[in-house]
This record gives structure tokens, sequence and C-alpha cells, in this order.
């Protein structure tokens, strides 16, 4: 999970406040998506 929260940022904004990596595993992250699962907040 790369961002949790009540307003919806573009993926280019998350991408840039993680450096472009991945925060777990520091993998390259890109702005195509492979797998995007957006959940309702409970």
């Amino acid at each position: 999970m790369l961002y949790e929260g009540a307003d919806l940022k573009p993926p280019d904004e998350i991408l840039h406040q993680y450096e472009g990596k991945c925060p777990k595993c520091g993998k390259k992250l890109s702005l195509v998506p492979v797998n995007v699962e957006v959940k309702p907040i409970r």
C-alpha cells in the first residue's frame, strides 16, 4: 500500500512522495498501472 487517506491523490504525486521507489522493498515504481485497487473508507 502506497497511500491511505480520505482525499484521492494523483499517482505522480504519490510516486514523488517516495522518490520513485517502493518504501518497503526499494524497487522502482512506475506510473503504468499493473494492478490498482481502490477501497472505500470504513
